[in-house]
Formats: C-alpha cells, sequence, structure tokens
C-alpha cells in the first residue's frame, strides 16, 4: 500500500530522496551507495528515515497502519526507494561517458535537449566554464565533473569565478559523484546551482523554465 503510493508520486519525491542518500556520508568520510544505508544504520541517515515517516504520516492515517504494533516499516520502503533509485541510475548513466571531455559533450547534449543553446568551451576547465548555456535571456556558466567521489570548494570557486569572467548570469556545477557538505555550503552562498548529473533533467527547473522536451532517456 505504502509503496504503491510511493511509486504513484515518484515523479515529485525522487530527487528529494536522491540528495539525501547523496549526502549522507560513511564513517570513512565517503559519500555512501543506496544500499549501504539499508545494510547499515547510523545516525546520519536520520533525515533519510524522517522524510520517509513523514511521507508514511502525510498520505497514510494511523487507524491505516494499525496493525503495526511498534514501527512504521520504514527499513521496507527504505529498500524499496533503494531499488528504484539504483534502477533509474542504471537507466539515466548507461550512456554517461567516462571521459571527463566526453562527459562535457554529453551535458551539453542534454541541455540542447531541453532547449538550450549549450556552447563547450574549446580549452577543457577554460576559466572555470566547461559549458556556456543560454535560452531566453538566461546564461549560464556551467563547470562539469565526471568523479566517483564527492566533489570539493573547488568546483563550485571555478564555476563562480567563471560565472563573472564570461558574464554569465548565472552558475552551475554539474557532478556524477555527488557534492561534499563544505560545497554544499559553499554553493549556497555564492549561488552556485549544484547537480546531480542523473538529475540533469531537472536544469530548466531551476531557472523557471520548462523543457522542450519530454525525451530523458540520455
Amino acid at each position: 500500500m505504502i509503496t504503491s503510493k510511493l511509486d504513484k508520486k515518484w515523479d515529485h519525491i525522487s530527487s528529494t530522496f536522491l540528495q539525501l542518500f547523496n549526502s549522507v556520508p560513511n564513517k570513512y568520510g565517503d559519500t555512501n551507495k543506496y544500499g549501504d544505508i539499508v545494510k547499515h544504520y547510523d545516525e546520519g541517515y536520520a533525515p533519510i528515515f524522517a522524510e520517509i515517516l513523514e511521507f508514511i504520516g502525510y498520505h497514510f492515517s494511523d487507524e491505516d497502519l494499525n496493525f503495526y504494533f511498534c514501527e512504521r516499516p520504514v527499513a521496507e520502503v527504505c529498500a524499496h526507494i533503494v531499488e528504484k533509485l539504483t534502477d533509474n541510475r542504471a537507466k539515466n548513466f548507461k550512456d554517461v561517458p567516462l571521459d571527463g571531455i566526453d562527459f562535457e559533450h554529453w551535458c551539453a547534449d542534454a541541455l540542447r535537449k531541453f532547449g538550450w543553446q549549450a556552447t563547450v568551451s574549446k580549452a577543457s576547465g577554460d576559466q572555470g566554464v566547461d559549458i556556456l548555456a543560454r535560452r531566453e535571456g538566461i546564461s549560464v556558466a556551467v563547470q562539469c565533473k565526471r568523479y566517483t567521489k564527492p566533489v570539493g570548494n573547488k568546483a563550485v570557486q571555478e564555476a563562480f569565478s567563471g560565472k563573472q569572467h564570461v558574464q554569465a548570469s548565472h552558475a552551475c556545477v554539474i557532478a556524477t559523484g555527488g557534492f561534499t557538505k563544505s560545497a554544499k555550503e559553499l554553493a549556497s552562498s555564492t549561488g552556485v546551482f549544484l547537480l546531480d548529473a542523473e538529475l540533469i533533467s531537472d536544469f530548466s527547473k531551476e531557472y523557471g523554465l520548462q523543457n522542450t522536451s519530454d525525451d530523458n532517456n540520455l
């Protein structure tokens, strides 16, 4: 019953859970992958379970779930979310190139599908701008990071300075490995948009625009 409701709402809540899962470091300081959170509970995972409980509480009454005597089925719901995130990641990342420069072109191609004019810099990392995306009077200086580990402050700093160099109105970092807590804090204070590559279809939404294509099978 709960997972069925979650599936129906998935398009609206998937990004929330993805960001939560990608933001939890394990005891060694590395970002956990989805399965680790189900296998090894840690206090750092509390926001994920709190979000699940909020979802359950919003959609169901106590009477709906009175056959649970002690706890809500959080672990089971979490496992279902992990499965969906893993399946989505495999689908969305099936064509993502491993090479950094190829990844820049992959990002640019995706943005073009969503209605943006996207120009890849001739020199990789040119003053912190890998892609300059333009649409409807908006210009975005984009840094692309094809990493397996979370991206740190340096990418945020480069994107911010690159934005000023090319006189863009916004700055963004698109990465495959998530972002460190420090990078998120710096991005918040500088206005740099941090975007997980598997959520690249949300790029337009950040700037108040709609994608011109529904083709998200990248």
